[in-house]
């Protein structure tokens, strides 16, 4: 073998081994490129996600806030104070009975905010029941707790011309609790409300919910 064939397989060889050389060093620069592509797509996959969570969050939090301010009417807050005692004093007004909030206080032994209110209701007999129905249908989260009724003369019914015709007026003695936003600022002081008691020769057990009716004979 000449020189000459010599120096040209020698060239040969040095062109192939460079361009193994290149080629490799191309192919991991390629695989280095395809694994950050990779690693791109995953991070793009889970922003994507995130962000699918994140707007389902505030959606959930939107139905939240609309449920909650549709949940909070039916408590009573230091701005809707007045107002629900107003519209306890027009249940009176509308069905015939002379109604009095006696006490309005914090139950602050109760796990949960509520108010204690304590009034009296004075009418014919059908009034004043429909007045302590009225109460506990009201559109708040309100609970009749005690009740107490008694008859009194007929010079003391309230001159109402709603008022309907019956003998005798009654008088109902009530203890409600109320559902409160947060502790709600009340000055008055409690008022004890009395034992529940009805004019009638035996015991009456009330359903189940409901104050327990003791008459006095």
């Amino acid at each position: 073998m000449s020189r000459t064939e010599l120096i040209r397989i020698g060239l040969a060889s040095i062109a192939l081994i460079a361009a193994v050389v290149a080629y490799g060093m191309w192919y991991g620069t390629v695989m280095n490129a395809s694994a950050e592509a990779g690693s791109l797509v995953s991070t793009i996959t889970v922003d994507g996600a995130r962000a699918a969570r994140v707007a389902a969050a505030k959606t959930a939090l939107a139905s939240l806030a609309s449920d909650e301010s549709a949940v909070s009417r039916y408590f009573v807050s230091n701005a809707t104070l007045v107002p629900f005692l107003e519209s306890l004093q027009s249940y009176g007004t509308q069905l015939g009975a002379k109604m009095t909030i006696n006490s309005v206080s914090s139950d602050t032994q109760a796990a949960r905010p509520q108010l204690v209110v304590v009034g009296t209701a004075v009418g014919p007999f059908d009034a004043v029941m429909r007045v302590i129905g009225a109460i506990e249908y009201a559109p708040y989260y309100v609970t009749v707790d005690q009740l107490s009724l008694s008859s009194g003369s007929a010079a003391s019914a309230p001159n109402s011309a709603n008022a309907p015709a019956s003998n005798g007026t009654w008088t109902a003695t009530f203890t409600l609790t109320v559902g409160s936003q947060t502790p709600v600022s009340a000055s008055t002081t409690p008022v004890a409300a009395p034992a529940i008691r009805n004019a009638g020769p035996a015991n009456v057990a009330a359903p189940a919910g409901k104050p327990q009716i003791t008459p006095v004979p």
